[in-house]
């Protein structure tokens, strides 16, 4: 009896012990997560920040007239991948155009925060537009004319993911990191170094963006 109560209590406490550890370390890599974006929160005026579940975080600000959000989304849905960490740059319309576009580059049909997947049209990708691609719209395309002037040189960059244009927004989804290799390959978790995504590079995806979203804007006036 005395035997096998010392091994409840053994067990019992072996059990808290991994349970604490694990709240420790999923507490830091909450922490880390959350500073990721720490060194973008001054691009935008009237910056706030929020935080999504798993501790990424959300920052929504103006930047040049526009409404600005910036978001994390870690990406595990292929396994034995080492996961990317996707940065999402959308920018509001300041007014509705008509049409939309999702264009993809190295497409794998596993694009989860694509909405083109679901869109029934597609059309083939101009001549002098990246050919590992994917180009879709519903009922309305996008001015292709509008956007010939930015998609080559923008997708020079191979971080550089997808652009999707709506009526009233566009987005730029774009390589912010990968997971570290070691702690995959070890745990299959998405653990990310916790160096905050370099300023300049965001700036720039902002200032694309908005460059396209007021072309836009400006056609269908």
């Amino acid at each position: 009896m005395a035997a096998n109560l010392s091994f409840i209590v053994i067990a019992t406490l072996i059990a808290m012990s991994v349970y604490l550890l694990y709240q420790r370390s999923h507490s830091v890599i909450k922490k880390n997560r959350a500073m990721l974006l720490n060194d973008c929160y001054g691009l935008l005026n009237n910056a706030t920040k929020d935080y999504e579940g798993n501790g990424f975080p959300i920052i929504k600000g103006h930047y040049s007239g526009f409404d600005v959000q910036l978001n994390l989304i870690p990406d595990t849905i292929v396994m034995r991948k080492i996961p990317p960490l996707w940065l999402m740059v959308s920018i509001k319309a300041n007014k509705e155009s008509k049409g939309n576009m999702d264009f993809i580059v190295r497409p794998q049909n596993i694009e989860f925060y694509s909405p083109g997947w679901r869109w029934d049209g597609l059309f083939k990708t101009p001549a002098n537009w990246p050919q590992n691609s994917i180009a879709k719209y519903q009922d309305t395309k996008a001015s292709v004319s509008i956007l010939d002037k930015f998609i080559p040189n923008l997708f020079t960059d191979e971080k550089v993911k997808q652009l999707l244009v709506t009526p009233d927004s566009v987005r730029i989804t774009y390589l912010a990191k990968q997971a570290i290799r070691g702690e995959y390959l070890l745990t299959r978790g998405a653990v990310f170094d916790d160096q905050a995504i370099a300023s300049d590079d965001v700036k720039n995806i902002i200032e694309y963006a908005i460059a396209i979203r007021k072309s836009i804007e400006e056609e269908s006036a």
